[in-house]
């Protein structure tokens, strides 16, 4: 028989804690027996080091998630990203020749101002766009953005264009925000 080592109470059963007092018994063999065992488990299947694991993939898996939903913030439409986002996208447009994808990102007041300077002619739009990667001697090869210069709700985007006869171009586009979207008010070329 044992007895607690704290109360003295003689400890009828084979459990880890007097019945009386509470105290954990030292010195009972199946008590032993469990501490080699719960070790050895420990050291074969360290559930400490998975649940830390775990933890911190998760934790590394929120954060994530946040950046993603940070950076997408104000965007993931058409018109929503960065001014040179949107140039990008509308001159692979006119090159692949989608012209109302192209349209969706010419902002509202800027067609109005084209039509106004050319003859209230609505087909301009399209032939403007078209002007701008399909040229009778050549079509877009590649282009590069060059620079952006964002001032509050209007921006700039430079690019240099280059065509498959071998002809280079700058464009400048003049982007505006319109309905909290980028979009393009005009752009000019030339050498």
């Amino acid at each position: 028989m044992n007895y607690c080592s704290e109360c003295g109470h003689q400890i009828e059963y084979e459990g880890n804690y007097c019945s009386e007092c509470g105290m954990k018994i030292q010195g009972n063999s199946n008590n032993d027996e469990n501490n080699k065992f719960e070790s050895m488990t420990m050291q074969q299947f360290p559930l400490g080091r998975f649940f830390l694991y775990r933890k911190l993939l998760v934790g590394i898996g929120i954060s994530l998630l946040v950046i993603i939903i940070l950076s997408n913030i104000g965007g993931g439409g058409i018109g929503k990203d960065s001014p040179t986002q949107v140039a990008e996208t509308f001159i692979n447009y006119t090159r692949d020749s989608e012209w109302e994808k192209a349209e969706e990102l010419w902002s509202q007041s800027g067609k109005e101002y084209l039509v106004a300077q050319l003859f209230n002619d609505e087909r301009m739009i399209y032939q403007t766009m078209r002007n701008l990667t399909h040229r009778t001697d050549g079509d877009l090869f590649e282009y590069e953005i060059t620079s952006e210069e964002i001032h509050g709700e209007e921006a700039v985007v430079n690019a240099n264009l280059a065509f498959d006869n071998g002809r280079r171009e700058k464009a400048m586009f003049a982007m505006v925000k319109e309905d909290g979207d980028w979009k393009v008010f005009a752009f000019q070329t030339g050498n």
